[in-house]
């Protein structure tokens, strides 16, 4: 931030549209998961995790609290 600007916030939160929906939709972001890990189409339930990295799923592995859904 420079002296002579007056605004204190911080760079990484100016200019925001908060009140705009996301570009990112669960449903864009299931289809480019699909389509990076070639993936047939398949039914979501209606609550779904996303999960990019993958660290609620390892977890949930680990401790045995989930199972595949089978194709």
């Amino acid at each position: 931030m420079t002296q002579h600007d007056g605004d204190r916030t911080p760079p990484i939160l100016r200019g925001k549209f908060h009140d705009s929906a996301s570009e990112f939709t669960p449903e864009s972001l299931l289809r480019e998961a699909r389509r990076q890990k070639d993936l047939d189409e398949a039914s979501v339930p209606e609550v779904c995790v996303l999960d990019p990295e993958g660290g609620i799923v390892r977890h949930l592995r680990a401790t045995g609290r989930v199972c595949q859904d089978p194709p």
